[in-house]
């Protein structure tokens, strides 16, 4: 009976101790799982290495992977040591994942490690709101972006804005959704840019934003002013301007004196000269401008054959004594002339026609006309003197403009020379009045003499 019990209990502690060491050898549940190449615990691409710490035992000899989503199965995955597990799946999505540790007799761990995980792969919303698209700026100005960044999933952190100028990157920092800051236009050329705005989110999915264009434009416009008219009291012209990138530059007209209504000048005194100028400004902000000297109508004419309304325009070169000027070259239209002042009295030069290599010049008060070739001169006697006050050069003619060029000079008349004002008649008549005049006093003198003669003859004969 004794030997009965005795065997009985070594049995017993024989199983006693193979349960203790089954149990003992069992392998615990891993512990601490790691995802490594992940920039957040929450969010991923969806390519990485799913890793884990063992919870310790020598037994542990496979593990077996879970991966649920959306509350199902996705799929089951065994691998034999605790190197890890490759995922690669870009299906945005949560996933979870289950680790079971297994010893080499069948049994697994008392307990398993998860961690779950939502895959991103959406790059962040890129939009410029306030931006005008096609915006033009000088390539040596700064352009200014407030550039919105959304993220609905891994979010923002550590995000940066990214934008492409003419094939270099620049950076603005980015704050509480929005990336605010300037960009430098250095290098582009006149013509349409596109701005490559490059965003990234959590994750490290890249943005791309390449619908913005800015216009780099250089090159200033051009401002023109023409054809003028006149009357005593305005002035009317003709003024444009354009652009070669911009199709609607702005044009504004203005006038050192008077209203500005249109393409006239009103409000102005007879017979002075006003500095006229049309101002160009596109859209970049480039300028242009183009200034002219005007005059209105005379106040009581000239004295020339041609006085206004004949002539349309008036260049005022009369502030100063013509002889101190010396030289003054102007571009003259049809019935466009210029006035000088000469010995304290008004004297105007005017083209009175054109034609494809002459022109028709009128010399004024008093009227002396010649007709020039290109290259011709022609001097003209302004106060009747005998001495050559003006010489006039004719340049070139070009776009129905005549280049003149009056020269202040000082030069005897050659004797027995007509100048611009007579006519060969009046040079004779002139001459044959000045004989008779002559004869006229001899015997004028003559009678005198004889007068007197007789005089005293007759006085001695009484005595």
């Amino acid at each position: 009976m004794i030997m009965i019990w005795k065997r009985g209990f070594v049995i017993f502690v024989i199983f006693l101790f193979l349960v203790v060491a089954f149990v003992l050898a069992a392998p615990s549940a891993p512990t601490d799982l790691i995802f490594n190449n992940n920039a957040t615990a929450d969010y991923d691409q969806g390519n990485f290495f799913l890793n884990w710490t063992s919870g310790g035992g020598d037994a542990e000899a496979n593990y077996t992977i879970y991966l649920f989503s959306n509350n199902t199965l996705y799929a089951t995955a065994q691998n034999g040591s605790a190197t890890g597990y490759v995922f690669s799946n870009t299906t945005e999505s949560n996933y979870t994942f289950i680790v079971e540790a297994w010893n080499g007799t069948g049994f697994k761990a008392n307990s398993s490690g998860n961690i779950s995980i939502y895959v991103d792969s959406s790059a962040p919303s890129i939009a410029l709101p306030v931006y005008t698209n096609a915006t033009a700026k000088k390539n040596s100005t700064t352009l200014t972006l407030n550039i919105s960044v959304l993220d609905g999933l891994s979010g923002t952190t550590g995000t940066s804005c990214l934008i492409d100028v003419n094939g270099s990157n620049q950076s603005i920092g980015f704050l509480g959704g929005w990336c605010n800051g300037t960009i430098g236009l250095s290098g582009l050329n006149d013509g349409n840019h596109t701005l490559n705005v490059y965003v990234n989110d959590t994750v490290n999915n890249v943005g791309l934003n390449d619908s913005f264009i800015v216009q780099a434009d250089t090159t200033a416009p051009t401002a023109s002013l023409s054809e003028s008219s006149s009357t005593t009291t305005s002035i009317t012209v003709s003024f444009s301007c354009s652009d070669n990138l911009d199709s609607g530059p702005s044009c504004v007209l203005s006038s050192s004196s008077g209203t500005v209504s249109g393409s006239t000048i009103s409000g102005l005194s007879c017979g002075n000269s006003y500095t006229i100028t049309v101002n160009a400004t596109d859209s970049a902000g480039n300028t242009a401008l183009n200034s002219d000297s005007m005059s209105t109508s005379s106040c009581g004419g000239t004295g020339s054959t041609s006085d206004p309304p004949f002539y349309t325009n008036t260049f005022v070169e009369d502030d100063v004594d013509f002889t101190q000027k010396r030289v003054i070259t102007r571009e003259l239209a049809e019935k466009h002339r210029v006035r000088i002042k000469f010995d304290g009295e008004t004297h105007y030069i005017g083209v009175k026609s054109i034609t494809g290599s002459s022109a028709v010049i009128e010399v004024a008060s008093e009227p002396q006309e010649v007709t020039l070739n290109v290259a011709e001169t022609k001097k003209f006697d302004l106060n009747g003197d005998n001495s050559y006050d003006l010489e006039v050069i004719l340049n070139s003619i070009l776009d129905s403009k005549a280049s003149i060029t009056l020269l202040s000079i000082e030069e005897p008349v050659p004797e027995g020379e007509i100048t611009s004002g007579e006519t060969p008649g009046e040079a004779e008549g002139a001459e044959e009045t000045k004989t008779n005049l002559t004869w006229l006093w001899i015997l004028i003198g003559v009678i005198l003499v004889v007068a007197v003669v007789w005089f005293f003859l007759k006085k001695t004969k009484r005595s």
